[in-house]
Protein backbone atom coordinates (compact mmCIF):
# COMPACT_ATOMS: atom_id res chain seq x y z
CA UNK A 1 0.00 0.00 0.00
CA UNK A 2 1.68 3.15 -0.91
CA UNK A 3 -0.68 5.84 0.17
CA UNK A 4 -3.57 7.07 2.52
CA UNK A 5 -6.22 6.90 -0.37
CA UNK A 6 -4.89 3.32 -1.68
CA UNK A 7 -5.94 2.33 1.92
CA UNK A 8 -9.18 4.17 1.73
CA UNK A 9 -10.35 2.60 -1.57
CA UNK A 10 -9.43 -0.61 0.11
CA UNK A 11 -11.04 -0.77 2.70
CA UNK A 12 -14.18 -0.15 0.62
CA UNK A 13 -13.30 -3.34 -1.74
CA UNK A 14 -16.13 -6.09 -1.21
CA UNK A 15 -13.05 -8.21 -2.13
CA UNK A 16 -10.90 -7.08 1.09
CA UNK A 17 -14.05 -7.99 4.04
CA UNK A 18 -16.55 -8.56 1.98
CA UNK A 19 -19.79 -6.67 1.41
CA UNK A 20 -21.84 -7.97 4.19
CA UNK A 21 -19.06 -7.46 7.04
CA UNK A 22 -20.81 -5.22 10.19
CA UNK A 23 -18.63 -2.20 9.99
CA UNK A 24 -18.18 0.26 12.86
CA UNK A 25 -16.54 3.97 13.01
CA UNK A 26 -15.47 4.89 16.07
CA UNK A 27 -13.79 8.57 15.68
CA UNK A 28 -13.23 11.67 17.73
CA UNK A 29 -13.44 15.32 16.50
CA UNK A 30 -10.66 16.45 17.91
CA UNK A 31 -8.58 13.97 16.57
CA UNK A 32 -5.46 15.68 14.75
CA UNK A 33 -4.14 12.84 13.29
CA UNK A 34 -7.14 11.57 11.49
CA UNK A 35 -9.91 14.24 10.52
CA UNK A 36 -13.05 13.32 11.58
CA UNK A 37 -14.17 14.72 7.86
CA UNK A 38 -12.53 12.30 6.43
CA UNK A 39 -13.65 9.21 8.44
CA UNK A 40 -16.99 10.45 7.66
CA UNK A 41 -16.65 10.66 3.78
CA UNK A 42 -14.87 7.45 4.04
CA UNK A 43 -17.95 5.79 5.69
CA UNK A 44 -20.40 7.76 3.30
CA UNK A 45 -18.10 6.25 0.62
CA UNK A 46 -18.66 2.55 2.15
CA UNK A 47 -22.27 2.62 2.00
CA UNK A 48 -22.80 2.58 -1.82
CA UNK A 49 -19.83 0.39 -2.45
CA UNK A 50 -20.70 -2.11 0.10
CA UNK A 51 -23.87 -1.95 -0.47
CA UNK A 52 -24.55 -2.42 3.71
CA UNK A 53 -24.88 0.21 6.20
CA UNK A 54 -21.76 0.66 8.33
CA UNK A 55 -22.27 2.53 11.34
CA UNK A 56 -20.60 5.53 12.84
CA UNK A 57 -20.59 7.23 16.09
CA UNK A 58 -18.24 10.40 16.73
CA UNK A 59 -16.67 11.21 20.63
CA UNK A 60 -16.04 14.99 21.10
CA UNK A 61 -12.96 15.21 22.60
CA UNK A 62 -10.47 12.10 22.49
CA UNK A 63 -6.80 12.56 20.91
CA UNK A 64 -6.28 10.05 18.16
CA UNK A 65 -6.55 6.60 19.50
CA UNK A 66 -8.05 8.07 22.86
CA UNK A 67 -11.43 7.23 22.73
CA UNK A 68 -11.25 4.36 25.15
CA UNK A 69 -9.00 5.95 27.67
CA UNK A 70 -11.41 8.83 27.76
CA UNK A 71 -14.87 7.87 26.96
CA UNK A 72 -14.29 3.53 28.11
CA UNK A 73 -18.01 3.14 28.95
CA UNK A 74 -19.46 4.54 26.20
CA UNK A 75 -16.94 3.00 24.04
CA UNK A 76 -17.51 -0.57 25.03
CA UNK A 77 -21.52 0.45 25.30
CA UNK A 78 -21.68 1.19 21.83
CA UNK A 79 -19.54 -2.20 20.60
CA UNK A 80 -21.51 -4.24 22.70
CA UNK A 81 -25.13 -2.84 20.92
CA UNK A 82 -23.40 -2.73 17.39
CA UNK A 83 -22.31 -6.84 18.25
CA UNK A 84 -25.44 -7.82 19.81
CA UNK A 85 -27.13 -6.15 15.98
CA UNK A 86 -28.85 -3.06 18.01
CA UNK A 87 -28.96 0.31 17.46
CA UNK A 88 -25.52 2.42 17.83
CA UNK A 89 -25.80 5.96 16.37
CA UNK A 90 -24.87 8.88 18.36
CA UNK A 91 -28.15 9.34 19.82
CA UNK A 92 -28.82 5.74 20.74
CA UNK A 93 -25.37 5.63 22.41
CA UNK A 94 -25.44 6.98 25.97
CA UNK A 95 -23.01 9.17 27.25
CA UNK A 96 -20.60 8.24 30.94
CA UNK A 97 -22.92 10.15 32.64
CA UNK A 98 -26.16 7.83 32.28
CA UNK A 99 -23.81 4.77 32.20
CA UNK A 100 -23.48 5.66 36.10
CA UNK A 101 -19.58 5.70 35.48
CA UNK A 102 -18.80 2.22 36.19
CA UNK A 103 -15.67 1.11 34.26
CA UNK A 104 -14.25 5.17 34.05
CA UNK A 105 -14.09 5.49 37.76
CA UNK A 106 -12.16 1.55 37.99
CA UNK A 107 -9.54 2.74 35.67
CA UNK A 108 -9.44 5.90 37.42
CA UNK A 109 -9.09 3.99 41.02
CA UNK A 110 -6.05 2.24 39.42
CA UNK A 111 -4.01 5.69 38.30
Amino acid sequence: MSSVSQLRSELNDPAVFGATAKRLYLYSTADQMVRWEDVESHLAEAKPQLGCCPEGVAFPDSPHCAIVRDHADRYWYTIDRFWAGREVSTSAAMTSGQLGGGLNDRLRSRI
